[in-house]
């Protein structure tokens, strides 16, 4: 049995749904697609990114009528998918945006 670790609820986006966010470099946006995302991280696919040891992120998600800025940690890579744990964010936009999820799942 798998222990999920996770406390938050998550929304799967697909094909039909595609989600992008903006991933900060050194100062430059870089478009990247969520897979999935909760309040408290996105699983997301880089698409077209340098590669880089860097272990935090500023990023800009826009969903709908959301804009939500973050401070994000990578927690692990493998190939193009990414994990991201939001470290920092507006808390009333984190609530706008566990609201919108709870409505996607």
């Amino acid at each position: 049995m798998i222990y999920e670790r996770r406390n938050d609820g998550r929304a799967t986006f697909g094909q039909r749904e595609r989600v992008f966010a903006n991933k900060y470099i050194d100062g430059i946006p870089h478009v990247v697609e969520l897979i999935d995302a909760s309040a408290s991280g996105l699983l997301i696919r880089r698409i077209l990114e340098p590669e880089s040891d860097r272990e935090t992120y500023p990023l800009e998600l826009c969903i709908g009528s959301l804009t939500l800025w973050a401070w994000t940690r990578r927690v692990w890579r493998s190939g193009r998918r990414e994990a991201l744990r939001i470290v920092c964010a507006d808390p009333i936009g984190r609530a706008r945006l566990r609201k919108l999820l709870r409505a996607a799942a």
